[in-house]
């Protein structure tokens, strides 16, 4: 029998996980998280992911200041890397006419599995209103 999360919260972050779940028949629920950082103007210029928010916070702090994006919260680490990649995708990066600092994608174009992750990626950044 599976556990039905008890807050609002969590029913929201076990709904955006469901379809994105099967990625790999992974456990829905994990440790990782996305996060972005913004300019001034709002514009995001980074993106990563991490399973220790606060020390990658304070990594960052000389640079920019950093925040989890809601909804991409509590993944698996293969949930958070797609996620990744499909915000650098997304927002690309400068070298690409992008807005984003980060210098590599997270994951290879070259994998044979790219489209078909990178789809359902695409599928829980829509389901988290991104």
């Amino acid at each position: 029998m599976l556990n039905q999360p008890e807050t609002g919260e969590e029913i929201g972050a076990s709904l955006a996980l469901d379809s994105f779940g099967a990625l790999a028949n992974i456990e829905a629920k994990g440790t990782h998280c996305v996060y972005r950082a913004r300019d001034a103007e709002g514009i995001t210029i980074y993106i990563g992911r991490t399973k220790d928010f606060a020390r990658r916070s304070y990594e960052h702090a000389k640079r920019f200041k950093i925040e989890v994006i809601e909804g991409l919260e509590s993944l698996t680490e293969e949930q958070a890397k797609w996620a990744e990649e499909a915000l650098i995708v997304l927002h690309r990066l400068k070298k690409e006419g992008g807005t984003l600092w980060n210098k590599i994608h997270g994951r290879s174009r070259l994998r044979p599995d790219y489209d078909d992750q990178l789809q359902k990626a695409q599928e829980l950044i829509k389901n988290v209103e991104y």
